[in-house]
């Protein structure tokens, strides 16, 4: 008798283990789903928004939105394309993706209040060659062109990279690198 409650005693603390560890597994898989939807929205400085790579929605049947601040933005699915949506109070503002677009990454401008492409280069104020070097060697970076009269260097990113992670990296890698991503078309381009 005292060997079968032993036994009963390991099965059950068995499933016990076994279920407690489904259930860290399912919760950690919950929230990194979550954390990628909201991901999909990076903020990149106080005054801007990025909407990174959206081509894929998990779920197209439900926009998927989050709050900043007095704005709201989502993205949302429909047949033919994507739809970028910026609400405040008295605004919407909205920027459709069609498969054949030659953007498929975009930022909302807080200031200007409108979207406005995001080019695959960031333009870093005056910093020392040693740390070009280092970012020139990130991956993603194809080249670092230094404008050294102006002050400045652009650091051009492989198309296949999102430059909001390029981005992060500098600013979270680099202590007192001045970086911005470039957006809109040509008006940051050095003549």
């Amino acid at each position: 008798m005292r060997k079968r409650l032993e036994i009963i005693g390991d099965q059950h603390l068995t499933r016990v283990l076994v279920g407690t560890i489904a259930f860290a597994l399912c919760s950690s898989t919950i929230v990194s789903a979550e954390e990628r939807e909201i991901d999909r929205f990076m903020e990149i400085d106080v005054d801007s928004v990025a909407f990174s790579d959206v081509k894929e929605l998990t779920d197209s049947s439900k926009p998927i939105s989050i709050q900043k601040g007095e704005w709201s933005f989502s993205v949302s699915q429909e047949p033919d394309r994507q739809v970028l949506s910026a609400e405040s109070d008295d605004t919407r503002v909205t920027q459709s993706i069609t498969p054949n677009a030659i953007f498929k990454r975009f930022v909302f401008d807080v200031k200007k209040q409108r979207f406005e492409p995001m080019r695959q280069e960031i333009r870093i104020e005056h910093t020392s060659e040693k740390k070009l070097e280092e970012i020139e060697g990130l991956t993603g970076v194809t080249a670092v062109k230094h404008y050294e009269k102006l002050g400045f260097s652009i650091v051009k990113i492989s198309a296949e990279v999102n430059p909001v992670e390029v981005f992060r990296t500098i600013k979270d890698d680099f202590d007192g690198v001045n970086a911005r991503i470039l957006t809109g078309f040509f008006e940051d381009e050095p003549m």
